[in-house]
């Protein structure tokens, strides 16, 4: 009797001991179940920090502490195939270039394929100084044909301002691929000697795809939008950073502060870098901004602009010419933003026209004649800054005809045709390329102008004053 009854027992155990390991089961099976149906994507991490550390390892789901923390080794492995930004391809551009044709046969886009993901290389040898991107479509599947606009930047995990540690000099092949140099963030605000953590993440904005902003006008003047595509991606923060180097120093002038007046002639981004230095400098100063583009019809008005300025300069010291004056002369942000070629210009339009042979003759009619006129006074001339689609940031300001062919690009293009004519005409640059590019986060909320931080450190650059921007 006693052994049937703990028979008995022994069975009954056995059996709430299977009901009980059963309903545990349940429960977990559920608990993840429902964590998995809150994960859209297991890419974001606020997915993944969402399922307990438990299931985490189960799953083979990392956070970026983990991930970190796991070291080199992982790393790798990791990035066998390539780092993909974003990590699946992004619809919007899609949406956008769809947009913008409205399924015309016709419309310059509309073969086009547009770049919705970037794919970072990571077999190009360190000692090549240089990573490659990949362009992909929609598809994920990557693409033979350049054409985008875009700006990259890196930031140590040890960076928390708005400056990043490199920006990369963007050099499309043509096929898909872009090559790119990383060079050193000229901002004062980092600090040049503090330690780096050796991780961090890249940011990439896309401006334009399809060479949408490689066209000079009037080509886009009849699209319902310019095609600009203006996406920000931003990678993992546990990458490690791609080659940098020291940038290239811009040539200093220290003999304009030894001038008895030099005059800054040109548009409002010539008269933000002289209204920071003229308070300071009492032989410094600028008259009205031009505000048109310079072409062959409007260089004669510049001219009458730079007689009465001699003439005013003249009268103030009583009567005799000046025989040591200089004049800094320039154009460029009118000139790329101008929506009208020669052909397509009503005479109406405030924006005036461009075209580079025309930009260029007009310069060097401009540069020979007040060499003529005025012998004894000195040029200079200012270079062209980076206008960037990414910092645009006033609503709708994208949308307005006035930003249709905003390209840092075509800015580019300008200053370089600038640079060689300067050189033949033996006139020195005050090149502000390198610097405003690398330096975007200095500028104001239009994608143009610069703020005046910015404005009087490169002025004091060029003077010689400040070593802020120089490596």
């Amino acid at each position: 009797m006693i052994l049937e009854k703990v028979k008995k027992r022994r069975i009954i155990f056995t059996l709430l001991f299977g009901v009980f390991s059963l309903h545990a089961l349940t429960f977990f099976d559920v608990g993840v179940s429902r964590s998995l149906s809150s994960i859209k994507n297991p890419n974001e991490s606020f997915a993944i920090n969402s399922v307990s550390s438990t299931i985490r390892k189960k799953l083979k789901f990392d956070t970026q502490a983990e991930k970190a923390s796991r070291g080199d080794h992982a790393l790798k492995a990791r990035e066998a195939n390539g780092l993909f930004i974003p990590p699946r391809p992004d619809s919007l551009p899609l949406e956008i270039i769809s947009s913008t044709t409205k399924n015309l046969r016709n419309h310059f886009l509309s073969d086009c394929v547009p770049t919705s993901q970037f794919r970072i290389e990571d077999k190009v040898p360190k000692n090549k100084g240089y990573i490659l991107l990949h362009s992909l479509g929609p598809d994920g599947k990557r693409k033979t044909k350049g054409g985008d606009e875009i700006y990259v930047t890196y930031f140590d995990n040890s960076n928390d301002s708005l400056s990043p540690n490199a920006v990369a000099n963007v050099e499309d092949l043509e096929n898909g691929i872009y090559e790119l140099r990383f060079f050193r963030s000229r901002s004062p605000t980092l600090a040049r000697d503090r330690k780096l953590d050796g991780v961090g993440r890249f940011k990439i904005n896309l401006h334009y795809t399809c060479f949408a902003g490689h066209l000079d006008p009037p080509h886009k003047n009849s699209w319902i939008n310019s095609g600009v595509i203006n996406t920000r991606y931003s990678s993992q923060n546990n990458i490690r950073p791609p080659p940098i180097r020291d940038p290239p120093n811009s040539k200093t002038y220290p003999e304009l502060a030894n001038y008895e007046t030099v005059y800054g002639i040109g548009n409002s981004m010539m008269r933000q870098l002289f209204g920071h230095i003229a308070p300071r400098k009492s032989n410094f100063k600028y008259p009205d901004a031009v505000a048109a583009p310079l072409n062959t019809q409007t260089v004669y008005e510049m001219l009458n602009r730079v007689r009465d300025i001699v003439k005013i300069d003249t009268k103030e010291h009583n009567g005799k010419p000046s025989t040591n004056s200089a004049l800094v002369l320039g154009s460029c942000v009118w000139d790329v933003l101008s929506i009208h070629s020669k052909q397509s210009f009503d005479g109406k339009n405030r924006g005036g026209f461009y075209e580079l042979k025309d930009h260029l003759d007009a310069i060097e009619i401009y540069i020979k004649t007040i060499k003529k006129e005025f012998p004894k006074w000195s040029l200079y001339w200012k270079g062209c800054t980076a206008i960037q689609v990414h910092a645009a940031e006033v609503e709708g300001l994208l949308d307005r005809y006035c930003m249709y062919y905003a390209s840092w690009i075509r800015g580019k293009t300008l200053d370089l045709y600038q640079k060689k004519l300067m050189k033949a005409l033996d006139i020195p640059v005050l090149d502000l390329w390198d610097i405003s590019f690398q330096m975007d986060e200095w500028m104001q909320f239009d994608g143009r102008h610069y703020n005046s931080g910015f404005n009087r450190i490169a002025m004091n650059h060029f003077l010689g004053i400040s070593n802020a921007l120089t490596f």
